[in-house]
């Protein structure tokens, strides 16, 4: 038995056809296809005692199928969703802008990789943290999604993270996450091509409060704690 889905055929196991339609009288569940020829096919499933049963609408034979069938497509549709926090090759960021509440910086590649603070191109950055950062974003995975679509907020966030990769001289913003603290540790962001807001824990948080400090090599470093502060 098989279906024509978006993406070819998919297949399902059968272990015995029947006649009587009794148990997608009032189907269990009812999935339906979009296909790329802009026609839908839809495949109903019911069950009778121990039983999982499948027919496609509008014929009239009725396929007994595995019964794990069930737990799939009962399953919410939530758990479906991708938690990454972001997806994105971390070896075509050609630049990177990170703001929080404190400060603001600009970081961006140069020629064999290196990398260099916009502000300040004589400074020594350490490749190692970059290389940290991007892993983290990728690693890192949302606790949940949350039922609020997303709004723009005149608030500053905690953190704002922008990648932007470089292709025939022209740079384009790949992610931009922004990043709150919420009330119980919570943390609350968004993400460009996200239609809802989405949590991830205090601790995934912590670990992208990177400041200008955090990316000097050691050298840049000490020539920057010895720089006399700002009074206040």
């Amino acid at each position: 038995f098989f279906f024509q889905a978006e993406d070819g055929i998919r297949d399902v196991a059968v272990t015995g056809v029947q006649t009587c339609a009794l148990p997608i009288s009032k189907p269990l569940a009812k999935i339906t296809f979009n296909l790329t020829n802009q026609k839908k096919q839809i495949l109903l499933l019911g069950k009778s005692k121990d039983s999982l049963f499948a027919k496609r609408e509008g014929l009239d034979t009725l396929f007994e199928v595995d019964k794990t069938l069930e737990e799939k497509v009962l399953t919410p549709s939530s758990q479906y969703r991708d938690k990454h926090l972001a997806k994105f090759d971390r070896y075509s960021i050609s630049k990177i802008k990170l703001e929080t509440q404190k400060e603001s910086l600009e970081l961006k590649k140069t020629s064999g990789d290196q990398w260099k603070l916009a502000a300040d191109e004589n400074s020594l950055i350490d490749s190692n943290q970059i290389d940290s950062l991007l892993t983290r974003l990728q690693d890192i995975q949302l606790t949940k999604y949350l039922s609020d679509k997303v709004k723009s907020s005149s608030s500053k966030p905690d953190i704002k993270i922008s990648l932007f990769e470089k292709l025939d001289n022209t740079e384009k913003e790949v992610i931009q996450l922004v990043l709150s603290k919420g009330p119980q540790n919570s943390v609350k962001g968004t993400r460009n091509g996200l239609p809802l807001s989405f949590e991830i824990s205090k601790d995934d948080f912590e670990k992208l409060n990177f400041s200008k400090q955090t990316f000097l090599k050691q050298e840049d470093k000490n020539k920057e704690a010895e720089k006399p502060q700002k009074k206040s």
